[in-house]
């Protein structure tokens, strides 16, 4: 004799369901908790308002991230540093 377990076509479909609404659920929950931000700000194009090269900066200059990015250690985001304090930084 052999047990077999045998699921019924509309439990089946509901479990699909249950797990199609949760998983959705855990997605867009992720995104609202902060993710929506860094997704977005890939696709954002920003006028800058002088030309900048961080390429320049760190191997040229040798200057760290800190150096311009106060709260690149201590934050999730770098933050873009103030255009006073730069203009203090080229002169």
């Amino acid at each position: 004799m052999q047990n077999t377990f045998k699921i019924s076509g509309s439990y089946k479909k509901n479990l699909l369901i249950f797990l199609f609404f949760l998983s959705f659920s855990l997605f867009t929950s992720g995104f609202t908790l902060g993710e929506v931000n860094r997704f977005l700000n890939v696709f954002r194009k920003v006028k800058q308002p002088i030309f900048f090269s961080h390429k320049i900066h760190i191997e040229v200059e040798e200057l760290e991230c800190q150096d311009c990015h106060k709260l690149a250690e201590k934050s999730r985001w770098a933050v873009i540093p103030k255009i006073s304090n730069v203009k203090i930084a080229i002169s």
